[in-house]
């Protein structure tokens, strides 16, 4: 397949999307629901943002569909006080993403448990390998495994930062770099599992808000696999 050469400025827009909606999609798996999760979900940027993607014939379906169920979620709980929705969230969140037994939600979303080519030895020294070389470090924040699904996209996040300052700063070298690493990653990694795990994890998600989470993961692996594939890191001489 040829791949399609876009100017350093639509490059960089693109890095600049993935870096923001990677960004948007690890904070739901990364941070625990408290009151203060709620109170950031509740902000009239969140809010804008989501009713403003449905409306976007660019955007993936299944992140246009997943924006309109959390929008209408939120909206739909105005009168919960942040603590009452931060419980009903929480729970949700549990069942979904914590893998505490078959019957209450889907197994966890760690690569190595979704995965059919990883030992999990390799798949971890692997990982801590390329971030390493990356030279990341998983966030303070976050307590997990080194293949979790909030891990990888956050790896993700960091990468498409540093592309988009790239190009913005005509390093153009590092910014095709930063996006073949990616790529890279993506294809080894992401798109071999998440698809299936998000398949799984709808059949157990009882709001909307995580149901729409959900749709959105899956509508970005579309997305991003579609780009990895058709776009050249080699932008257009200008």
């Amino acid at each position: 397949m040829n791949e399609t050469k876009l100017s350093v400025k639509e490059l960089a827009d693109i890095a600049r999307a993935r870096a923001a909606f990677s960004s948007f999609l690890t904070i739901h798996l990364n941070v625990l629901p408290d009151e203060k999760f709620v109170k950031q979900m509740r902000k009239q940027e969140i809010i804008s943002m989501l009713k403003v993607l449905p409306q976007d014939e660019a955007v993936n379906e299944d992140i246009a569909s997943g924006a309109k169920l959390m929008e209408s979620y939120l909206e739909a709980t105005q009168g919960d006080k942040p603590a009452q929705l931060a419980e009903k969230l929480g729970v949700d969140r549990t069942r979904i993403y914590r893998g505490l037994s078959p019957s209450y939600g889907p197994p966890p979303p760690y690569e190595m448990v979704w995965s059919q080519k990883w030992r999990e030895l390799d798949l971890l020294i692997e990982l801590t390998k390329i971030y390493r070389e990356n030279h990341l470090a998983p966030s303070s924040k976050v307590i997990d495994r080194l293949d979790y699904m909030g891990m990888e996209l956050e790896f993700i996040h960091a990468l498409a930062t540093r592309e988009t300052t790239a190009w913005d700063e005509g390093k153009l070298e590092a910014a095709s770099a930063l996006f073949e690493g990616q790529k890279a990653f993506f294809a080894e990694h992401m798109q071999q599992w998440m698809p299936s795990f998000v398949e799984k994890a709808q059949e157990f998600a009882q709001t909307d808000f995580y149901h729409g989470h959900l749709l959105m993961v899956r509508g970005f692996i579309l997305e991003q696999a579609e780009i990895f594939s058709t776009v050249s890191s080699i932008p257009v001489e200008s």
